[in-house]
């Protein structure tokens, strides 16, 4: 009797069923990676599996590919992800599998090298441009351009013999050069501070190690929140745990929230485990480089994965232990592309299939991890101090609403000027951070420092320009833009913004002689310029550094005795529901960039809403009154964590076809969940995209997917448009 599997190709369709020849009988498994035949081509799939029969005629599996099997929990996890986020699982394959999707007779082992085309500094798109007279040619350049780096093979893919005639003149003119990239990542070895030899444990790190590691041991489901103030040790106790683990002869999963700690992490483990041993799994690695680490890890080669968030996906055989550093941090959740997953929630779902401890390390908690913890879901545990008993930082706070505050002109005021000048004497080093977050959509009234925020929704309001009113995200209210501020009567209502660039221009100003970088992703366009501002500041050759997001997360910057938030509101203000939460964060993590060896550091935080709770809950390090004042407001809201959201949008780029779309998808009539009607987005227009959201919400996720997929059914319904975009986001955590 025919064996019957059912196949999922990394494909926008349904699976396929195949019957596996006799050669293959007894080899093939739910998980196994097999070739198959469609469409007279040849295709890489999974099975996902075994089934009885199947009503069509069948075609015979090929081959497994490499004898590779990522095993049934794999195949589990990805269904789950699926199911939870309504996507089909090709498309989730299509994700999860860093494999390209060849259509020629032979699916090949990537090469070791590959060569790729890189602007040079010097690179003029104009010059460039008029430089060559054909059309096809200049579309070569525009295509380098966008792109900055491409490989060699991908760009005769596409321009085929124009290649010969371009890149030379290119290389003739300083514009571009050729490199020959590794596929295997080797760290940045000069900003890469290796462990420390002297190492005592402190009793609370010995006793989460100690609590731990039984589970490791045991195989159990556990996951755990290790909070720790910033410079308490965490990285040590995931050393330890994962020496542990290695020990205990199984593997280890690492997710980081920032691109720019993989180095620092991987040379904190080189002295437990070879580098060859471990993989890195990020964004800005090449496809091909992508490839050739998946191919070790489900090769069974890779002991540790290092990682960003799709490193989640990352098929880790005998697994033993997942950690989570900074589980808080809003980059684990995807909010760019049609899977808007969330890497922390899957990894501890991975830890649940698996059996295994997941540790969520962090200085400030997510609001929903600490629930869970409060629902006895997750353990907890605690390192208060400082492992070099280093006091935390001193807070200072500029009200930004005092007369004659700022040095004129600029939007550094006098405290500040006089903070960085003695860093600068002392050749100490200081943070200058901004939230980017911030827009014109916010508005604040400078003299009293009242925010206009929806009464029913305890959300800023946002500004329309076009009809000069405010809109509330979550209710839909809205109001007429006040002339004057509803508190005081001052005319004074102005936008929350203020951007890097102006800031690096106006501290150039003001020390001439101080060397100024900025780290933020205007100027951060690569991998290797991120590295190089890093490096100078850990060798003390940047003295002020101006950043975003990225200057928040786990940097170990010894010689940083000052930082400063420079305007507190613009993450305070923000028309979300967890502004609150993310600015104190924030604060919390930036502020730990200070004073991390044995010099004493201080944070000046300048604001118009001194006496916000989050800024006063800062000043007190008085976390959990934090935590309980905001989950107490949430759950009087019903918002997250006691309810759960989805949100679904519908975009395009015909205005007109979108606006039809939605007059039709508001014939819907919802069920039990709680339902707004598809409206106008927070930012309507997005690189030509025009956008409108429809948001759910009910306590029980069954009742979300239920309401998703009779909503999803519905609009599939009505046929609409192929220019129609429709998209799911499940817990979202922005708009």
């Amino acid at each position: 009797m025919t064996t019957v599997v059912r196949v999922s190709i990394p494909l926008k369709v349904d699976p396929f069923d195949y019957s596996i020849p006799e050669n293959l009988e007894g080899k093939v498994e739910i998980g196994s990676l097999v070739i198959v035949p469609l469409r007279n081509q040849k295709f890489l799939g999974i099975v996902t599996e075994f089934i009885d029969s199947s009503p069509h005629k069948l075609k015979n599996i090929y081959e497994i590919f490499e004898n590779i099997s990522l095993g049934e929990k794999y195949v589990k996890f990805l269904k789950w992800v699926s199911d939870y986020y309504h996507l089909s699982l090709g498309k989730v394959l299509e994700f999860a599998l860093p494999i390209k999707q060849q259509k020629h007779d032979k699916i090949n082992h990537p090469p070791k090298k590959e060569t790729y085309i890189e602007l040079t500094e010097s690179f003029n798109a104009t010059l460039a441009m008029n430089s060559f007279s054909r059309f096809s040619q200049k579309e070569l350049i525009q295509y380098l351009d966008s792109e900055k780096r491409v490989s060699l093979k991908e760009l005769k893919e596409v321009f085929k013999t124009r290649v010969k005639t371009v890149l030379p003149k290119l290389e003739e003119l300083g514009f571009v050069e050729t490199k020959e990239v590794s596929l295997f990542v080797t760290p940045q070895t000069s900003l890469l501070p290796s462990r420390p030899n002297n190492i005592h444990l402190t009793k609370e790190q010995i006793d989460i190690i100690s609590h731990i590691s039984t589970y490791i041991e045991q195989s159990k489901s556990y996951p755990y929140l290790l909070r720790g103030v910033t410079g308490s040790g965490k990285t040590e106790v995931y050393y330890q745990l994962i020496k542990k683990t290695i020990e205990s002869g199984k593997n280890a999963l690492i997710l980081l929230p920032e691109i720019a700690l993989t180095d620092q992490t991987v040379a904190y483990f080189l002295d437990l485990i070879d580098f060859s041993k471990i993989a890195i799994i990020h964004s800005n690695l090449t496809p091909s480089q992508k490839s050739n680490y998946w191919y070790q890890i489900a090769q069974k080669q890779i002991r540790v994965v290092i990682g960003a968030r799709s490193a989640v996906f990352a098929p880790v055989h005998n697994i033993g232990l997942i950690i989570i550093d900074e589980e808080q941090d809003h980059s684990y959740k995807q909010s760019e592309t049609a899977f808007r997953y969330h890497a922390r929630d899957l990894a501890v779902l991975l830890g649940s299939i698996h059996s295994i401890p997941v540790l969520l390390g962090t200085a400030t908690p997510s609001l929903e991890t600490l629930y869970n913890v409060s629902q006895k879901r997750y353990s907890f545990g605690n390192l208060p101090q400082r492992i070099n008993q280093m006091p935390l930082p001193e807070i200072n706070i500029v009200d930004l609403k005092e007369k004659d505050i700022f040095i004129e002109n600029t939007s550094i005021t006098k405290p500040l000027y006089w903070a960085l000048k003695e860093v600068v004497q002392k050749k100490e080093q200081a943070i200058i951070y901004l939230n980017k977050r911030g827009y014109h959509g916010n508005l604040i009234c400078s003299d009293c420092g009242y925010v206009l925020k929806c009464s029913s929704c305890d959300v800023a309001y946002t500004y329309y320009k076009n009809d000069n009113k405010l809109k509330c995200h979550y209710c839909l209210a809205e109001m007429v833009k006040p002339n004057f501020c509803p508190q005081c009567q001052s005319k004074k209502i102005k936008h929350l913004s203020i951007g890097t660039e102006k800031v690096m221009e106006e501290l150039q100003t003001l020390f001439p002689k101080a060397n100024i970088d900025r780290l933020d992703r205007d100027v951060i366009t690569s991998y290797s310029k991120m590295a190089e501002v890093i490096r100078k500041v850990k060798h003390n050759e940047t003295t002020i550094l101006i950043g975003t997001q990225m200057v928040v997360k786990g940097h170990h910057f010894p010689n940083v005795t000052l930082v400063a938030v420079l305007l507190a509101d613009q993450a305070l203000h923000m028309p979300d529901i967890r502004a609150s939460e993310h600015a104190f964060q924030d604060f919390v993590q930036v502020s730990g960039r200070a004073g991390r060896s044995e010099k004493k550091g201080q944070v000046i935080l300048q604001t118009y809403s001194k006496t916000h709770y989050a800024i006063q809950y800062f000043i007190q390090q008085n976390f959990d009154k934090f935590w309980e004042h905001e989950l107490e407001w949430r759950k009087a809201l019903s918002y997250p964590p006691f309810f759960k959201m989805a949100t679904i949008w519908v975009t395009s780029q015909n205005e007109l076809l979108l606006r039809q779309a939605v007059e039709k998808i508001k014939q819907y009539k919802p069920s039990k969940a709680i339902y707004s009607q598809p409206s106008e987005a927070p930012i309507y227009k997005i690189k030509n995209t025009f956008r409108y959201l429809i948001q759910i919400k009910s306590e029980q996720p069954k009742v979300i997917d239920y309401e998703l997929t009779k909503l999803l059914h519905f609009i599939n319904s009505l046929k609409l448009s192929a220019n129609i975009d429709i998209l799911v986001d499940r817990d979202p955590l922005s708009l």
